[in-house]
């Protein structure tokens, strides 16, 4: 051991205050070291995490990449289509350009022709006025027959029969004109003998006159023509009898008739068919369509509406003739659209429904001359029209705040009109919406109506329905009928004019409903003959030979052939006595 000349004690001192210098110097290397451990660490972690976070980055990068060469070959594609695309479309405006010029030379040879029409019509202007004037002496004037032969025309008569033809043509025109009932039709005659010394025949020989000059004209050979449009359509009452009616308008007076800017009228066309059917289905009306036409001649046109047998025989019919064109009816056509419109419309219904109790509350009391129109429950989506344009008026008496036809103070006749039609002001824009869409198809159908189908009739329409405002509702309007023109004018052939509308035949059933309306029940009966004399023109001479061709015999048995015992008559022998009292087992 080394020999220390310090003292011991001091030694010992100095020893251990070594000692405890070298710990404490350890103690802070172990803190060092331990804090060196924890940095290198947390640094590994953090060269590791963000070392796979630039792995991550480098494979989306790739990703990325890969994806924007992609989206840069999808828009060379895209470029390409699009460019041929445009050269399609300069060839489509090369087309176009070259049909405008063709278009522009058809106008300067419609403009040539309307100089020479207008020439033709103030030449036709006096003819009609005389024609206007020979019009109305036709139906109700015998002024035209005060010659040298009046007298043979009063004393004129069919052979076997009392009474004159001027007595029998009077009977009837009452009839066809005012309407006039049977028994009024002689009462009418027996005011007259307080003036005049007329015989005054009885309602039901009248009535026998009218229907045997209707037979008359049924039985007669009909006009063979190469240039027929028919106008097909049907009409039913109570019972199981259709009336199938088939009428000829001649195109060579349809276009007299669109040069001259006129309107249809019931002695323009002809009854060419008239079948009273227990069963229509689409071969039996393919049939009388064929049948007909090997007799009067094949049409140029048809036009109905989509009726199922119909539609389906005219269909029928086009398969042996594609040649001839087969137009939708344009006013069916409007009342199809506001039946879809209208069916998924919950608001217009409560309108409507709500209208119809109205009409039962008011119709008694200071309210009564606001009554809503009444409901039709057969082509209700025709007249639609009408109970817009009633909603629309009372509102505007409402917005006038005028009540005085009501009730002469004003605070009592505001709450008699708001009691009555407080429930119609939350109506207003659904009306103002209905009455925009209505005025879009009235203008369209009165474009039609004036100037028929043509090639050129959508460009007419799109210049006239820009004056309609820029709305969704009028928008899809335009749109139904841009769609019915493209699918009917691509049938109609260049230069042809052809009508869209089957109106004509409505209004003649309208007046064989309103002459039949006397009835007990409304079934298909005799009186459809009717259609034959709205659409003749009557004559004396047509008068004495029908008298001298249809016998009393003839038509009786033609009625009970065709129509066999009516319902009238069938209620009674099922509600006689003798069934009454009849005893079952």
């Amino acid at each position: 051991m080394k020999n220390y000349k310090t003292d011991d004690s001091r030694l010992v001192y100095i020893f251990f205050d070594a000692r405890e210098k070298w710990k404490q110097r350890a103690l802070s290397y172990q803190e060092k070291n331990i804090l060196m451990k924890t940095t290198i660490r947390d640094l590994t972690f953090s060269r590791d995490l963000w070392k796979q976070k630039s792995i991550d980055s480098k494979a989306r990068l790739k990703e990325k990449e890969a994806e924007i060469r992609r989206l840069k070959q999808v828009i060379l594609t895209k470029e390409q289509e699009l460019q041929t695309k445009e050269q399609e479309l300069q060839t489509k405006e090369q087309e176009l350009q070259a049909k405008e010029q063709e278009l522009q030379t058809k106008e300067q040879e419609l403009q040539t022709k309307e100089q020479e029409l207008q020439t033709k019509e103030q030449e036709l202007q006096a003819k009609e006025q005389e024609q206007s004037i020979n019009n109305k002496k036709e139906i109700v004037d015998l002024t035209i027959y005060n010659d040298t032969d009046f007298p043979e025309i009063i004393t004129l008569k069919p052979d076997q029969y009392t009474y004159p033809v001027f007595v029998i043509q009077l009977a009837i025109q009452q009839r066809l004109v005012s309407f006039t009932s049977w028994r009024g039709i002689e009462k009418t005659f027996k005011l007259w003998t307080q003036f005049f010394d007329l015989p005054t025949p009885t309602f039901m020989t009248i009535r026998q006159w009218f229907l045997k000059l209707g037979l008359f004209e049924l039985e007669q050979p009909k006009e063979r023509r190469s240039d027929w449009i028919f106008i097909v359509d049907s009409t039913w009452g109570q019972g199981q009898n259709k009336c199938f009616v088939i009428l000829g308008l001649p195109y060579e007076k349809w276009i007299e008739k669109v040069n001259n800017h006129e309107n249809l009228e019931h002695q323009d066309i002809t009854v060419l068919a008239l079948e009273i059917l227990d069963i229509s289905n689409g071969d039996i009306v393919a049939s009388k369509i064929s049948n007909l036409a090997e007799k009067v001649g094949k049409p140029l046109q048809i036009i109905s509406d989509h009726g199922p047998d119909i539609k389906k025989g005219i269909e029928l019919y086009l398969n042996d003739n594609p040649e001839v064109i087969y137009t939708y009816d344009f006013t069916h056509q409007i009342a199809l659209w506001l039946k879809h419109s209208l069916n998924n419309n919950e608001l217009f219904k409560q309108f409507s429904l709500t209208a119809d109790l109205t009409r039962i509350q008011i119709q008694q009391t200071s309210l009564a001359f606001l009554i809503p129109p009444k409901p039709r429950y057969k082509a209700r989506y025709h007249n639609i029209d009408i109970l817009v344009k009633w909603g629309l008026k009372v509102l505007k008496y409402w917005n006038n705040q005028n009540f005085s036809r009501i009730s002469s103070q004003f605070a009592t006749g505001k709450d008699k009109f708001l009691s009555g039609f407080s429930w119609l002001l939350k109506y207003q824009n659904l009306l103002s919406i209905y009455d925009d869409m209505l005025s879009v198809f009235k203008a369209a159908k009165n474009l039609l109506n004036k100037q028929g189908l043509h090639r050129n009739s959508l460009r007419d329409w799109l210049i006239l329905s820009q004056k309609f405002p820029d709305i969704s509702w009028t928008n899809s309007c335009i749109e139904k009928v841009n769609n019915y023109l493209i699918n009917e004018t691509k049938k109609i052939p260049k230069y042809k004019v052809f009508p869209a509308l089957s109106d004509i035949i409505e209004s003649l059933f309208s007046k064989y409903k309103t002459l039949s309306s006397t009835a007990p029940y409304s079934e298909i009966n005799e009186m459809v003959l009717s259609l034959f004399l709205f659409t003749t023109k009557l004559t004396p001479d047509k008068i004495l030979e029908a008298m001298h061709s249809i016998d009393t015999n003839t038509l009786n048995n033609w009625v009970k052939s065709v129509f066999g015992q009516s319902i009238m008559a069938k209620r009674k022998e099922a509600f006689s006595k003798e069934v009454e009292g009849a005893q079952f087992s």
